[in-house]
């Protein structure tokens, strides 16, 4: 009974503690940026977008590419591509902090990010971040991809 006890608090102990972890803030990061796309959708008279579990995972793999190769590009689609009818992608890169109206700010003076995260026809959004270093200086990159099933 002692172990099963044990057992248990050691799991509830476990829990809180991931519940307070980087990766909890990051999740947070890229919910209030989609918070913001979705806001500057509503404001040109488009629909709101919804979390893709599918297109978040591409993003975030995506991400740790950038983030491990310190060199900045699009990525390949096909992957999603098979789940969706029309898919794009949108990155950002800044540096220091990971802050999500930075990358929105980026973004909303982009013409061809406006045209990619204005598109009427959208349904979805993956969103995620890393950090890591872009020609030497410790960057923050955004990667967001849409898609229409």
């Amino acid at each position: 009974m002692r172990v099963v006890a044990g057992l248990i608090l050691g799991a509830l102990l476990l829990a809180a503690a991931l519940a307070h972890a980087p990766a909890a803030q990051a999740g947070e990061a890229e919910r209030a940026l989609i918070r913001e796309v979705n806001a500057y959708r509503a404001h040109h008279g488009r629909q709101p977008l919804d979390a893709s579990r599918l297109l978040t995972g591409s993003s975030r793999r995506h991400a740790r590419r950038l983030a491990r190769s310190g060199q900045p590009r699009h990525g390949s689609l096909r992957r999603d591509a098979r789940h969706f009818r029309r898919v794009g992608e949108v990155i950002e890169w800044h540096e220091g902090s990971a802050r999500p109206h930075t990358a929105m700010v980026a973004w909303s003076r982009s013409r061809s990010h406006r045209r990619v995260l204005l598109r009427g026809d959208l349904d979805y959004i993956g969103l995620a971040r890393a950090v890591g270093e872009v020609n030497g200086v410790r960057c923050t990159i955004w990667v967001a991809r849409v898609g229409t099933r």
